[in-house]
């Protein structure tokens, strides 16, 4: 399975601090029944990078695959990828994640992994959570809209904004 996961509206201080999404990152591929091929990759860019921002990003080698962070503290965004030979539950998942980050928008996307050698048409599906869905309703999956053939329903590429510059030094 491949799991995308795209936020927003996201604290700028959380997606900032390394040790604590290093430590929620660690707790949820322990929650999922995944295991750590070595230590995970923490860096952060603090200066004001023209193209990025400021933000950090966190991989995780997995026995099972991959997993990955970027965060974008300018823009209050963070992007997730979980990437694994192993089947989870990926509502588990975008449970964990939305509790670490507290977002104000999300969306989820699954693209199934071929893993017992039989060819088949590969679909995935967008779960598009607007503004003013609460992260305090998991579980509730009544108000899921779904959208077939990989339509994504945001315009993710949008112009980056560069940060404003300290003045100070």
């Amino acid at each position: 399975m491949h799991l995308f996961f795209d936020a927003k509206g996201i604290d700028k201080e959380l997606l900032m601090d390394a040790e604590i999404l290093e430590t929620s990152m660690r707790a949820l591929v322990s929650l999922i029944g995944m295991h750590m091929l070595g230590e995970p990759f923490v860096g952060k860019v603090t200066d004001c990078n023209k193209t990025w921002g400021r933000g950090v990003t966190i991989l995780i080698p997995l026995i099972e695959s991959h997993l990955a962070l970027h965060t974008r503290a300018d823009e209050g965004k963070a992007h997730f990828d979980l990437f694994s030979c192993k089947d989870f539950n990926r509502y588990e998942v975008d449970d964990c994640l939305r509790l670490i980050l507290r977002p104000k928008w999300w969306h989820s996307e699954v693209i199934p992994r071929e893993t017992n050698g039989k060819s088949g048409k590969v679909a995935y599906s967008i779960e598009d959570y607007s503004p003013g869905t609460s992260p305090d309703s998991i579980g509730d999956r009544g108000s899921d809209r779904r959208y077939e053939s990989g339509i994504n329903p945001t315009d993710w590429n949008k112009e980056i904004q560069p940060c404003k510059e300290d003045s100070t030094t």
